[in-house]
């Protein structure tokens, strides 16, 4: 199983690869997607709570 980062670093070409390759499952894609979206959002809540940004 890959890492968060290393799967949302690919290209479409090269998922799609490790998919047919049975090295990745297709649950573990969005699942990459949503930790990375989740993680990102809780950065930017703690900068705006932080007064760093504007949002």
């Amino acid at each position: 199983m890959a890492t968060n980062d290393s799967l949302v670093a690919l290209s479409a070409v090269e998922l799609k690869r490790l998919i047919e390759a049975r090295q990745i499952s297709p649950v573990e894609l969005p699942e990459a997607c949503i930790a990375r979206i989740v993680a990102d959002a809780c950065l930017q809540l703690a900068a705006a709570s932080a007064g760093l940004c504007r949002v």
